[in-house]
């Protein structure tokens, strides 16, 4: 059904967990008054027809049948699902809502999510994938899995270089704060407001670079979680290192991929990498990145 199929699915089976409550509440005379949040669940809810309702049960019951840490992760699922169809054209979801059986939907689905990941391959690739095409279906389907063998196979060599450059971000954030207290530590009282109001004002790495001029004119050393790195990358919104090796492969040029691994590779360059990477990550994102400069 074409309801089950969108992100209202989470907001229904939200509602239909809080209906077991009310039945047995209102069978005492005892049912308590609900949190507004809820209230607009449940009317959204009753406004469903009655067959689709009954469904939103069943599935409330497979669920709780279910232990905490499993009912958990499908709830992510449902939830995940329903955000990444929403981000589908038209006719894609008509196409998947259009099909006969669950079987079939499934398909439809996986065919989607394949379309989906050619797109942003490299053209390299896409190309590799499209000349496959045009000799068979099984030569097509060869190269698609060739690719992601090879796509698994990169992820799996960034990833622990990536996974350390990020670790070492983390040192450098617990480190900044007890630095910043020594350096201004070193300033007369009103000296010292007035440059804590100055940093306020100022992005995260823009501070750094502010102090660092501070901490050579008082003789105040820089700890070595700051040193020799670029602190810009430690200073940008955190990201994982699952998601940018899924952004490196993805998001990103081969020509550009190419040069970043190699740097990445390198303990040498893997810090200013990681800071490139990084911006260029935040960008895709289409958050403000004005004054994002890796320096």
């Amino acid at each position: 059904m074409v309801w089950l199929t969108s992100k209202r699915l989470v907001w229904s089976v939200a509602a239909a967990m809080i209906l077991p409550w009310l039945v047995a509440a209102d069978q005492n005379d005892a049912a308590p008054a609900l949190p507004k949040n809820w209230q607009t669940l449940y009317a959204e809810f009753l406004r469903l027809p009655e067959d689709v309702r009954q469904h939103l049960l069943r599935i409330d019951r497979q669920l709780q049948e279910e232990d905490s840490e499993t009912r958990a992760r499908l709830i992510q699922v449902l939830k995940r699902y329903g955000q990444w169809r929403d981000r589908l054209t038209p006719e894609q979801r008509q196409w998947i809502d259009a099909a006969a059986t669950d079987a079939e939907r499934i398909a439809r689905i996986r065919r989607v999510r394949e379309e989906q990941w050619i797109a942003n391959l490299p053209k390299v690739d896409r190309d590799r994938i499209a000349e496959a095409a045009k000799r068979s279906p099984e030569e097509r389907q060869r190269i698609v899995e060739t690719i992601r063998r090879e796509q698994a196979e990169r992820k799996r060599k960034w990833f622990p270089a990536l996974a350390r450059a990020l670790s070492q971000e983390q040192l450098a954030r617990i480190e900044f704060p007890h630095w910043r207290e020594r350096v201004l530590n070193q300033l007369e009282p009103k000296e010292r407001e007035r440059i804590a109001r100055e940093l306020s004002r100022l992005r995260p790495w823009q501070a750094f670079e502010r102090l660092r001029q501070l901490a050579e004119e008082k003789g105040v050393p820089i700890p070595p979680p700051l040193q020799g790195r670029q602190f810009a990358a430690a200073m940008l919104p955190p990201v994982s290192a699952r998601k940018l090796v899924h952004f490196l492969d993805g998001g990103v040029e081969q020509a550009e991929r190419d040069r970043l691994v190699r740097r990445l590779l390198d303990p040498r360059q893997r810090d200013r990498a990681l800071a490139e990477l990084k911006v260029l990550y935040w960008r895709a994102q289409e958050r403000p990145t004005r004054d994002w400069r890796v320096v």
